[in-house]
């Protein structure tokens, strides 16, 4: 079809950590703000009532159009992401959104309880969001997630952007901050094309 060509399926890595610009957190504050609004600082529901500050983002772009994963659960929470993107489930595995199956049970964060995947679709999408939090976990449409991605070992993964986020930290200017973030992204990006080329 018309434009069709424009349209990636998330098959490279630096497409395979995202969510679209739609998808939702949750702020400490209580309110709900979409991808394309998050910045580094905001703290953000992590995992049941915990809340932790955006430490980095590893692709943050509104333009891209990308064919995605649906997840809906029995609660009715709808969440869209990369079939290469890390879900806890309910038995505390880390599993990519492409490899979870009708009946897999995730974890609704709100509640803390199992929530039962009833429908799986792939969809198309606009934007591709990877941010960070210091634990490794994100609620996203009320959904415990990963940061992280199958494009990268999520230990490592973690330990590495735990290491960036430190050497920010002792940073003191903000020109420094903003260039060793984008050189961490490199490194972060770099190590994805070596460890899943595909």
């Amino acid at each position: 079809g018309m434009g069709s060509a424009s349209i990636r399926h998330d098959l490279n890595p630096s497409a395979s950590n995202c969510f679209p610009s739609d998808a939702r957190v949750l702020l400490a504050d209580g309110s709900q703000i979409t991808m394309d609004r998050l910045s580094v600082g905001d703290h953000v529901r992590v995992k049941g009532n915990k809340y932790e500050r955006i430490i980095a983002f590893s692709h943050a772009s509104s333009q891209e159009p990308i064919i995605m994963v649906e997840l809906t659960t029995s609660t009715g929470d709808i969440l869209t992401l990369s079939r290469g993107h890390h879900i806890l489930t309910s038995l505390g595995k880390l599993t990519a959104a492409g490899d979870i199956r009708i009946g897999d049970m995730v974890v609704q964060s709100s509640s803390g309880n199992s929530s039962m995947v009833v429908s799986k679709r792939d969809i198309q999408k606009q934007g591709l969001y990877a941010p960070h939090t210091e634990s490794g976990f994100l609620t996203v449409d009320n959904i415990v997630c990963s940061c992280y991605t199958t494009a990268f070992d999520p230990v490592w993964a973690h330990r590495f952007m735990t290491v960036a986020a430190k050497l920010v930290n002792h940073l003191p200017l903000a020109t420094s901050v903003s260039s060793f973030l984008s050189f961490s992204s490199n490194v972060y990006n770099v190590a994805s094309t070596i460890l899943c080329p595909y």
